[in-house]
């Protein structure tokens, strides 16, 4: 377990971090080697394809994943190209194991292995050769694609057999800034390439903070940038970027890079201007234009229409050639999703990279959605390669349809009610046999809401349920009468974007939830069963408490256990107010839970953990590689958990959000 270190602190050990002592804990321990688990994970309903596969990954599939897709590039056959790689630089959480490995998808949507597969730097054919963390950014004449390898600092080009040789740059640790023969040349993380028809190479050298050139003589030179503040406009040398992440060409040679929050082009003479840059932007009319946000891919068309992805913001973002931002595709919203559809009704998860063919469709490698989406010029997305669209269907086990579970409780009678990002509250009977509840069949809050997925779900010891989604708390009695415990009510006069994000029931009906206000940091409050607010249980950073409250379970003697999202600490809270370090985790949280004996049961990076009320931790399930795999202990395999529940007879629930299914532990 060497991704995952505890700390254990005991009641009646002294220095555990109770009160106001910030919950340090001491030192890591790391525990004696746990006995192999024997815990048998099965599919209790829905799930991407066949659990127990990875379809696609050797040979062909159309509804093969593309694990994290980091860049994206099309060639005059209607090829697209796509790259796995490490998308931790950019996204806060993870982790995002990856295969390192470039594939190829066809025009019909079959997805082909080119090169790769293994972290490295090795040139060779095929599954010899080696990357690390490699963003595909060009094609040439000739069908040759060109990578930027980022983290070996390399530029390296694939021939169509599958040849891989390094262009420029030198591999893992020989980060630099030199121009000249590309033997010698260094570069500092590339972001991008581009390849002209003539077969010359552009790079966004981001952190030099440079546009370099290989020419077809092999030699390498700085184009733009290295001598002015970021966002300078001017030639050569005189100019300056902030941080150059991809670049495209257009048919003149112009090139078009994404930088910070501007898009930059540079001439063949490397005469730089801004076509857009950050807020405050206009519009026609003096109105605000759309946001430009933080892009990191780009591409052009022969019309001079520029195309940017924003992963922060789910969105495809189009510039005209005078520099107008307008609204593309995707809704503009941090919370991801998978829609197809016209222009901003459809929906993404973290578009990293987009390409644009010679007849103006646009490819976006959508890396949280593990697709490739296509765009036509009038803005209609569908999907060319990747998962098929998940559905909300009722039926029994793998044959229903779940949409991202989101979390998810388990009642007396061992019924699962799921929460999931259709706004549906579906139910899954011990047998596994899926329906929609209530029996009207439609989605409980509305699909124009603020929030687009019932974010959190609880429940008491009476059967009661307790949904949150933003920006309310409600109770659900059996029957399915719902009343209203809390809702936000935003301070318009002072910006406050407080929000309600995380939520457990104790068994006499006492919620806890989690309250983000616009600091940015959440704090712990509790609401009696008669709808009565209490003050503040767990203040946030600099008083006793880990930055970033998230997921929380209730023991039945009230004492609440927390994941820290940012510090990757769990804590206990007791009713009195004091707190101690219980274990320390990296990787993604994924849901707690807790038992009648106190047991604790969490996920972090896509492995389910136990630590007992006497500080034994060992694996129930899972492994660090993500994956849609049935079996017994670490042989199983999960993808994007977002929740977890146990039911009286000691079973995990677990909500595999990423393999659109609900998973059961059997110990």
């Amino acid at each position: 377990m060497k991704h995952l270190y505890f700390l254990v602190c005991l009641a009646a050990l002294t220095g555990c971090g109770g009160g106001s002592s910030g919950g340090a804990g001491p030192d890591p321990v790391v525990p004696p080697p746990a006995p192999v688990s024997k815990a048998v994970v099965t599919t209790l309903a829905g799930g991407y394809g066949a659990a127990g596969s990875e379809a696609g990954v050797a040979g062909q599939s159309r509804e093969a994943r593309v694990e994290y897709a980091s860049g994206a590039a099309v060639d005059a056959a209607g090829n697209v190209y796509v790259a796995d790689a490490d998308l931790r630089t950019y996204y806060s959480s993870g982790p995002f194991p990856t295969r390192h490995a470039i594939w190829k998808i066809s025009p019909a949507g079959l997805k082909t292995f080119l090169a790769g597969g293994v972290r490295g730097f090795e040139d060779g054919t095929g599954a010899v050769a080696r990357f690390a963390d490699p963003r595909v950014g060009g094609v040439d004449a000739a069908g040759n694609v060109y990578v930027a390898d980022t983290s070996n600092h390399a530029v390296r080009k694939i021939t169509p057999g599958g040849l891989v040789t390094t262009l420029a740059g030198g591999g893992a640790g020989r980060a630099g800034y030199v121009d000249g023969p590309v033997a010698s040349a260094r570069f500092d993380s590339p972001g991008g390439v581009a390849a002209d028809a003539a077969g010359n190479v552009f790079v966004a050298d981001s952190v030099n903070k440079v546009i370099r050139k290989i020419s077809t003589a092999g030699v390498v030179s700085t184009l733009a940038g290295g001598g002015a503040g970021p966002l300078t406009d001017g030639q050569g040398a005189n100019a300056g970027f902030s941080s150059p992440l991809a670049v495209a060409l257009d048919e003149a040679g112009t090139a078009y890079v994404a930088d910070g929050g501007a898009i930059r082009k540079v001439s063949p003479a490397g005469v730089v201007t801004t076509l857009a840059a950050p807020p405050p932007l206009t519009g026609a009319g003096g109105q605000p234009a759309a946001y430009l946000g933080s892009p990191t891919g780009l591409a052009v068309n022969r019309l001079g229409e520029v195309y940017v992805t924003l992963p922060l913001l789910n969105a495809i973002r189009k510039i005209t050639p005078s520099g107008q931002v307008t609204y593309f595709a995707g809704r503009n919203h941090s919370q991801g999703g998978f829609e197809h559809g016209l222009g901003t009704a459809a929906q993404f998860n973290r578009p990293f990279s987009i390409a644009v063919d010679q007849v103006g469709t646009i490819y976006v490698a959508d890396s949280d959605n593990h697709s490739v989406r296509m765009i036509t010029p009038e803005g209609q997305v569908s999907s060319l390669a990747g998962p098929a669209l998940p559905t909300v269907a009722d039926g029994t086990g793998t044959s229903a349809g779940l949409r991202f579970p989101q979390d998810g409780v388990v009642d007396s009678k061992g019924n699962v009610f799921v929460a999931d990002c259709a706004n549906y509250l579906r139910q899954v009977s011990p047998q596994g046999v899926v329906g929609t509840w209530p029996d009207s069949g439609g989605p409980l809050i509305s699909s124009g809401s603020l929030a687009s997925c019932i974010l959190s779900l609880s429940i008491d010891g009476a059967d009661n349920m307790y949904r949150l989604s933003w920006p309310t708390l409600q109770k659900i009695t059996p029957a399915g009468a719902t009343t209203t415990l809390y809702e936000w009510s935003p301070d318009r006069t002072s910006g406050d974007v407080s929000r309600l994000r995380y939520s457990a029931a104790d068994s006499n009906g006492n919620v806890y939830f989690t309250y983000q206000y616009s600091s940015g940091f959440r704090y712990i409050y509790k609401i009696s069963p008669d709808g009565v607010l209490g003050p503040m249980l767990a203040p946030g950073v600099g008083q006793g408490y880990g930055p970033n409250p998230g997921y929380l379970a209730v023991a039945k003697n009230g004492v609440v256990f927390v994941m820290d999202q940012d510090d990757g600490k769990i804590r206990r809270l007791t009713a009195d107010g004091a707190l101690s370090v219980v274990a320390a985790f990296e990787g993604a949280p994924g849901g707690i839970a807790v038992d009648g004996s106190e047991n604790v049961y969490f996920v972090a990076g896509n492995v389910v953990y136990k630590v007992t009320s006497g500080g034994i931790v060992t694996t129930v399930a899972g492994n660090a590689t993500p994956g849609f795999v049935d079996g017994v202990g670490e042989n199983a395999r999960f993808r994007g958990v977002s929740g977890l529940a146990l039911d009286r007879a000691g079973h995990v629930y677990v909500f595999d959000s990423g393999n659109q299914a609900i998973r059961k532990i059997m110990p």
